[in-house]
Parts: structure tokens; C-alpha cells; sequence
């Protein structure tokens, strides 16, 4: 009777055991500009979060701490055209120019890196002196990384982590045309820490206690028939 009893009570913990559903309880943002940026380097800039207060668990237990960095920078250069002599057609070059932008960001286990680059180019500039400013140079991109181990350091200390980045130009070699000096008119890397915890999800405890509930009435209804 016993192993009666047991069998379906073990399948309802089996079949019902609640899952959990993983949310995000808070997310901490730091940011910084890549302005300085000049075919040049910013090594080991840091970004430093406040220790995350644990009591925002409230119970719950955290399950992973998720870094998602967007970096982007916005680059010009001016082309000027010198062509002279001949004709107006035969005076025509085309220009381009390219920002390659590279960065990574480290520490507290996270370590993310990427690279994008953008290209403007612009054909048939007339020459005689003839400028043309390249200003679509905006790379950018994205990337993230989830920690699920290691994370005591994000409930009792400061967190820090560290970004180096560099901006690579290139032009499209052409005669006559000379480009001015690149420069950055603005850029950003934006870090984000999301903590990650888990919550019970409510459909499934409701269907725990359903199955409690029908292997006690199933038990009650056996032990009347025997009585009787």
C-alpha cells in the first residue's frame, strides 16, 4: 500500500518540480567618450561599478552577472582634390577613406573584444582644389559575456574593468589628392552589467499543490473503502 501511495506522489515531484525563470534585478551603466582617439590608443581606461547590494536578492540566489559593451566612435577626414591642367573630366578623382575601430574590455573574469570599420567614399571629385570632407566614418559594434561562476566579487567590492581601444585610418591612395589629419568628433563605449537572478515561476508551484492535493484525496478515499 505504501509503494501505491509513494509512487504517485514521486511522480508528481518528478513531473512538477518547480522550475525557475531567470530576470534581471538590476543593471548598473558606466560610460565613457573615445574622443581622444587620433590613430591612437586609450590603454587600460577604467570603469569602476559600485558593489552590487545584495540584499536586492532578497532571498533569491544570482545566477549571473551579464556585460554587454557598445562601443562607437564618429571619424572625418577632408580630401582635397589639387588636379590640374587638362580637362575638367580628366581632373576628376575618386577618394575614399576607412576608420578601423578595435577595442576590448577586461577584468573580474570578463574579457569581450571586436572590431568594425566604415568606408566613405565619394567618386569623381572635381579637382582645382576641390574639397570633400569624409564624415561617414562611424564604426561601431557590440558585444557581451555572461559570468556564471566567480561572483562573489560583484556582491562585496567595487567592480573594475578596463577598456583599451584604437581607431585605425586608411585612404584611398589617388593622384593629386591629399588628406587632411583624421580626427574623432565624438565616440562612446558604454558598459552594462545586468544581475541576473531566478524567481519560481507561479504556473508551476500552482501545479505542484494540485498534485499534493490529488494524491492526498486518492490516500483519504483508499483509507474509507478499507474502513468500510
Amino acid at each position: 500500500m505504501i509503494k501505491k501511495f509513494l509512487l504517485p506522489l514521486l511522480a508528481t515531484v518528478a513531473f512538477a518540480a518547480p522550475a525557475t525563470a531567470a530576470i534581471t534585478i538590476t543593471t548598473q551603466t558606466r560610460s565613457f567618450t573615445l574622443s581622444t582617439l587620433d590613430d591612437a590608443a586609450i590603454t587600460a581606461r577604467a570603469s569602476n561599478f559600485q558593489n552590487f547590494n545584495a540584499a536586492g536578492l532578497t532571498g533569491r540566489r544570482l545566477l549571473g552577472v551579464k556585460l554587454t559593451v557598445d562601443y562607437n566612435i564618429n571619424g572625418r577626414v577632408d580630401a582635397t582634390n589639387n588636379a590640374t591642367g587638362g580637362t575638367a573630366n580628366s581632373r576628376r578623382r575618386n577618394v575614399s577613406a576607412t576608420y578601423v575601430l578595435n577595442a576590448a574590455t577586461s577584468g573580474e573574469g570578463f574579457s569581450v573584444s571586436g572590431s568594425n570599420s566604415q568606408t566613405h567614399a565619394v567618386n569623381n571629385v572635381a579637382g582645382l582644389g576641390t574639397v570633400r570632407t569624409l564624415n561617414q566614418l562611424n564604426p561601431l559594434f557590440s558585444v557581451t559575456q555572461t559570468l556564471t561562476s566567480n561572483l562573489s566579487n560583484f556582491l562585496t567590492g567595487t567592480v573594475t574593468l578596463s577598456t583599451d581601444a584604437s581607431a585605425l585610418f586608411s585612404s584611398l591612395p589617388a593622384a593629386d589628392v591629399v588628406y587632411s589629419a583624421p580626427s574623432i568628433t565624438g565616440g562612446q563605449a558604454l558598459l552594462t552589467l545586468d544581475y541576473i537572478s531566478d524567481i519560481p515561476e507561479p504556473a508551476t508551484w500552482s501545479l505542484l499543490l494540485v498534485g499534493f492535493g490529488m494524491v492526498g484525496f486518492a490516500a483519504r478515499r483508499r483509507q474509507a473503502a478499507l474502513a468500510a
